[in-house]
């Protein structure tokens, strides 16, 4: 008896809107959290192409291959909605539940109601986050779950730089989202900062809050990031 195992594409695909300056897609230079997670996932050995928004249109041949199978295990979703417009996010919800890919969102990246519905949380908005000395406010791990574990009770700072640095005024706020079928692994105050959903056993779709520089500053985050990505691509 032959035995067939299918493997997700152990690939990424990173979407962004116009983060990205050199509009020949040769250079990534800057400060801002595409340029972190691009690095991330070089360190990491992690093979990934990147989607930009603000010159690419997200055709669903984008995401398969020249046999009509998934090209990408996982969607790093990194695109402000609000600069990549008339956009037909119902490719995000085919690609998912027709195809497998998993879906990744960060930060606020979520206001889309596709996008929403595969995470399984509704975005309600931003909150005032205090950056006064001794009230930062952490996110705090709640619940055990690979993504997390060993990490339950663990805090991380919700600033991403120190309150002392004018560049701090960037996390005075952070999101807020109300779970619907998905499941709360860490919060902030009472606000939800990591959630997961499995779509199917080998489907996965995580949202990670907080804030653009957390990945650059705490390991704690970096480590979150690397098993969401490990948890998707399964």
């Amino acid at each position: 008896m032959q035995l067939e195992v299918s493997l997700k594409p152990y690939k990424v695909l990173l979407v962004i809107a116009d983060q990205w300056a050199d509009p020949t897609s040769h250079i990534i230079e800057g400060d801002g959290e595409f340029q972190d997670i691009v690095s991330l996932l070089k360190i990491w050995g992690v093979p990934f192409d990147i989607l930009r928004l603000d010159q690419q249109r997200m055709d669903i041949n984008y995401f398969l291959d020249a046999g009509a199978k998934p090209d990408y295990g996982c969607i790093i979703w990194d695109a402000d909605q609000s600069v990549a417009k008339d956009l037909d996010f119902k490719v995000l919800k085919d690609v998912t539940y027709q195809y497998g890919i998993s879906l990744l969102a960060l930060f606020d990246r979520l206001k889309e109601p596709v996008i929403e519905e595969v995470l399984g949380i509704r975005y309600k908005g931003d909150y005032p986050v205090s950056l006064q000395k001794g009230d930062f406010n952490p996110i705090r791990i709640m619940r055990d779950h690979f993504v997390t574990r060993g990490m339950v009770g663990d805090s991380i700072p919700s600033e991403a730089l120190p309150y002392w640095m004018p560049e701090a005024r960037y996390m005075a706020h952070s999101v807020q989202v109300e779970p619907e079928n998905a499941t709360v692994l860490a919060v902030q105050e009472r606000h939800p900062q990591l959630t997961v959903r499995d779509i199917t056993e080998s489907t996965k779709a995580v949202w990670i809050g907080g804030g653009t520089y957390q990945y650059r500053l705490y390991p704690r985050m970096r480590q979150i990031l690397r098993r969401a990505l490990t948890y998707c691509i399964g």
